[in-house]
C-alpha cells in the first residue's frame, strides 16, 4: 500500500514539473501586411528559460526583400526568462518598391526551451487590398458589409471573350458589382484596379488608363453595377504572356484597412502573326468630287517582324481598288500610315461600305490562329455636290401586247419587252403589279434582264383570269433599276365565258371544235347522211 502511494507521489510531482516547466505562445501564426507593419505577440516561460530567434527576412521570389526585425528587449535569439513573461514585438521598416500580389513564401521561428519546441510562422499579406481583404467592418455598435465582385467581361476585337485571351487593341467592358448586405449605409465607394504582369511583377495599367466612375453611396441592401471601359494598350503592356485583372472596392471614409474586397482574372495576353489597324481617321460624310483623307495605326503584334507589309483600300461602286504601302514594321510596334482617294464626281447619294485590308509580303491577308481577318469595314456617307444623273442615262422602255386570247376563266399570256433607253449598260428587276383583283400571276419567265444601252429582250406573262371577271381590266409592268423604276399599264377587254351567240367569236368557235371535235364529225356525217337519203328520195320519185 505504502510502495502504490509512493509511486502516485512521485508521478504527480514528475507531471507537476513538467506542467510548471512547459512554455506557451499567445499565437502560433501573425500577419505583417502593406499597412500593418508592426505587430505582437507574447512568449510565456515556464521552468527553463525560453529562446526566440529572430524570423528570418521574407524573399517575395523576384528578388524583393522584407527586411523583418524583432523588438530590442528580446535581442538577437534572445532569452525570455524561466517564469516570466515576455512581448515580442516583429516589424519592419519599408517595403520595396515592386512587391509581389499574391501569396509570398512564409518564414518561421523555432522557439524551444530545450524540452520542448514550438513553431511561430509569419505571413505577409500581400494582396490587392493593402490590409488584405476585410468584409466586414464593426464599430461603435455599427456594422458595414459589402460584396464586391468582377461579374462580366465583354470583349470587342480579335480575342476569346471566353476564355479572356485578349490581344493588342482590343476594347473591354468590365462589369463590376456591388451590394451592401450589411445593416448600414456605405459612403464614398472607392475603386481601384490594375493589371498585373506576373512575369514583370508590376501593374502594367491601372485606374488611370481606364474610364470609370467611382465614389458611389449605397444603402443598406442596395446593390449597383459599375462598367469600366479599357482599350488594351501595347504601350502599356511590354510583352504578350499571363496576367492578372484585379480590382478592388473600398470605403474612403472607413478607410481601406478596415473594409475592402477584392476581385481577379487570370488574363493572357496573346500575340500572333498578325498586324491590324488602330486609330483609323476617316470623315462619316464626304461630297462628291472630294479628296478623302484617311489616316491609320498599322500594328504588328506578332513576336517577329514583317516586312513589305501594304494595304488595300476597296469599294466597288467607287471605283476604289488602291494599294498602300506601309513597309516594315517591327514586332510590337506600329508604322503611322496615311493615303487619300477622289469620290466620283457623279457618285450617287448613299452611304458606301468601305475595306480596308492588311497584307504581308507573299500577297497573303493576315489571319490570326482562330482564322480572323486582318479586315475593317467603316462607312462613308456621300451627299452633296452630286452630278444629276438624267433619265437618259438609266432609262427604259417597255411595250406589251396579248398573245392569246382574253377569256374569263381561261390562261391569258402576254407578250413584253423591255429596252434599255440609257446610255449605259444597265440591270432591271421586273415584276408585274395590280392585277390580284380579276387575276392570278402563274409565272413570269424573266425576272432580271442586263441590258447594253439599246439592247432589248423579250419576256412572256401568264395570268390565270379568275371565272367571274368581265370588262376592261389593268396590271402594270415594273422595271427597276438604280434608283428609279419605269411603269408600263396594261389594258386588257376580257369576254365572259360561254357567252351567246351575239358574242360567239371566231376564236370561240376554233376553240369550241377543238375541244368537242368528236361531236362535230358526228354531226357533219349526219349532215351527210341526211343529204344523201334526201337525193335518193328525189331520184326515185323522179323515175316514176
Amino acid at each position: 500500500m505504502k510502495t502504490k502511494f509512493l509511486l502516485g507521489f512521485l508521478l504527480t510531482a514528475i507531471l507537476l514539473a513538467m506542467t510548471v516547466s512547459a512554455f506557451s505562445v499567445s499565437s502560433d501564426t501573425i500577419e505583417l501586411s502593406k499597412t500593418v507593419k508592426t505587430i505582437n505577440f507574447s512568449v510565456t516561460a515556464g521552468a527553463a528559460a525560453v529562446t526566440v530567434p529572430d524570423f528570418p527576412n521574407i524573399d517575395d521570389g523576384f528578388g524583393n526583400i522584407i527586411v523583418v526585425s524583432t523588438s530590442d528587449s528580446v535581442g538577437d535569439n534572445g532569452i525570455v526568462t524561466a517564469g516570466t513573461t515576455e512581448t515580442i514585438t516583429v516589424f519592419y521598416s519599408s517595403l520595396p518598391v515592386k512587391l509581389a500580389i499574391g501569396d509570398l513564401p512564409v518564414v518561421k521561428s523555432n522557439l524551444t526551451d530545450g524540452t520542448d519546441t514550438k513553431i511561430v510562422t509569419l505571413k505577409f499579406v500581400s494582396s490587392f487590398c493593402d490590409s488584405g481583404v476585410k468584409e466586414l467592418y464593426t464599430v461603435d455598435s455599427k456594422t458595414y458589409e459589402l460584396e464586391f465582385s468582377i461579374s462580366d467581361i465583354n470583349l470587342v476585337g480579335f480575342g476569346d471573350e471566353k476564355n479572356n485571351e485578349w490581344y493588342p487593341l482590343d476594347d473591354l467592358e468590365i462589369e463590376l458589382d456591388f451590394d451592401n448586405v450589411g445593416v448600414e449605409d456605405i459612403s464614398d465607394i472607392t475603386v481601384e484596379m490594375c493589371l498585373y504582369d506576373k512575369s514583370a511583377n508590376k501593374c502594367v495599367v491601372d485606374e488611370g488608363d481606364m474610364t470609370l466612375d467611382d465614389d458611389f453611396k449605397l444603402k443598406d441592401g442596395d446593390d449597383k453595377k459599375l462598367v469600366v471601359t479599357y482599350k488594351v494598350d501595347p504601350n502599356s503592356i511590354d510583352e504578350a504572356g499571363s496576367y492578372v485583372l484585379y480590382a478592388k472596392a473600398y470605403s474612403d471614409k472607413l478607410k481601406e484597412e478596415n473594409l475592402c474586397l477584392q476581385d481577379s482574372e487570370s488574363i493572357e495576353i496573346m500575340e500572333d502573326t498578325f498586324v491590324l489597324l488602330d486609330d483609323v481617321v476617316i470623315p462619316d460624310v464626304v461630297t462628291c468630287g472630294e479628296t478623302v483623307e484617311v489616316k491609320a495605326d498599322v500594328w504588328n503584334i506578332g513576336d517577329d517582324q514583317e516586312n513589305d507589309v501594304y494595304l488595300i483600300a476597296y469599294n466597288q461602286e467607287l471605283g476604289i481598288n488602291q494599294k498602300v504601302i506601309v513597309g516594315d514594321i517591327d514586332n510590337w510596334d506600329k508604322q503611322d500610315v496615311s493615303f487619300s482617294f477622289d469620290i466620283p464626281k457623279d457618285a450617287k447619294e448613299k452611304t458606301y461600305f468601305f475595306e480596308l485590308r492588311v497584307f504581308d509580303e507573299n500577297d497573303d491577308l493576315f489571319e490570326t490562329d482562330n482564322n480572323d481577318e486582318s479586315k475593317f469595314n467603316y462607312n462613308i456617307k456621300v451627299e452633296g455636290n452630286c452630278a444629276a444623273v438624267t433619265e437618259a442615262e438609266t432609262s427604259a422602255s417597255i411595250t406589251a401586247e396579248l398573245d392569246s386570247d382574253a377569256i374569263a376563266g381561261k390562261q391569258l399570256a402576254i407578250k413584253a419587252t423591255i429596252k434599255n433607253t440609257g446610255t449605259e449598260e444597265t440591270t432591271y428587276a421586273l415584276s408585274a403589279i395590280g392585277y390580284s383583283s380579276w387575276a392570278e400571276l402563274d409565272s413570269m419567265d424573266l425576272k432580271t434582264a442586263t441590258l447594253k444601252a439599246g439592247e432589248s429582250k423579250d419576256f412572256n406573262i401568264y395570268l390565270n383570269v379568275k371565272e367571274d371577271a368581265a370588262g376592261e381590266q389593268f396590271f402594270s409592268i415594273l422595271a427597276e433599276h438604280d434608283s428609279a423604276t419605269t411603269k408600263q399599264e396594261v389594258s386588257v377587254v376580257l369576254e365572259e365565258a360561254g357567252a351567246g351567240a351575239a358574242g360567239i367569236t371566231g376564236a370561240t368557235i376554233t376553240e369550241n371544235i377543238r375541244a368537242n371535235w368528236f361531236i362535230w364529225v358526228i354531226v357533219i356525217i349526219n349532215i351527210i347522211l341526211i343529204i344523201a337519203i334526201i337525193a335518193v328520195a328525189r331520184r326515185i320519185a323522179k323515175s316514176r
